[in-house]
């Protein structure tokens, strides 16, 4: 009987930190998190991967017991990675696996360099913002709004680079598409 609690209390306590594991990857690309911390990101190169995190995704990382940079990196890219590229192919283990990481923060706009600012209202005005306000009120064209701007991210200068042990969480069959026929 004794045996029995001892297996118990262990699975129990597995299956915990497992579950404590996954929330920071399931909030991690999730439009709650996204919305609040900004937008992670993946670029596939020949030679590795680029990866930008929020910084609060990797502090939720962190708060896992023994987790490491190269630990959530590697679980992030087991569950998000492109698979289906043609450039790296990351449906297979790929050792030593050259990773770029930078880091993302929330930025106020004052604090936005002079070009930044310019470049992000240019695309504004491309962005129509339907406004049912806007349309009765005649104070924007053809109904849409201005957006507003509620947060600002950006990716910090730093560049911290990672060579780790990469393995999928799950192979996926890639399908390429034909070439249209007429």
């Amino acid at each position: 009987m004794y045996k029995h609690v001892i297996l118990v209390a262990t699975l129990v306590f597995l299956m915990g930190f497992a579950g404590a594991r996954a929330d920071w990857l399931d909030d991690a690309w999730s439009s709650k998190s996204t919305m609040l911390h900004g937008n992670p990101a993946i670029t596939v190169h020949p030679d590795g991967v680029s990866v930008v995190l929020p910084k609060e995704t990797l502090d939720e990382a962190f708060a896992q017991r023994g987790m490491t940079r190269e630990d959530a990196l590697r679980a992030f890219l087991g569950r998000y990675s492109p698979q289906c590229s043609h450039v790296l192919d990351l449906n297979t283990a790929q050792p030593n696996l050259t990773v770029e990481l930078r880091i993302q923060a929330a930025t106020a706009l004052e604090d936005l360099p002079a070009k930044t600012l310019d470049e992000m209202f240019g695309a504004m005005e491309t962005v129509k913002v339907p406004s049912k306000a806007a349309a009765s009120k005649g104070t924007g064209k053809g109904g849409y709004a201005v957006p507003r701007i509620a947060q600002a991210f950006t990716t910090l200068p730093e560049r911290s680079v990672y060579s780790i042990d990469y393995a999928p969480d799950r192979i996926v069959h890639c399908i390429a598409p034909q070439d249209p026929t007429s």
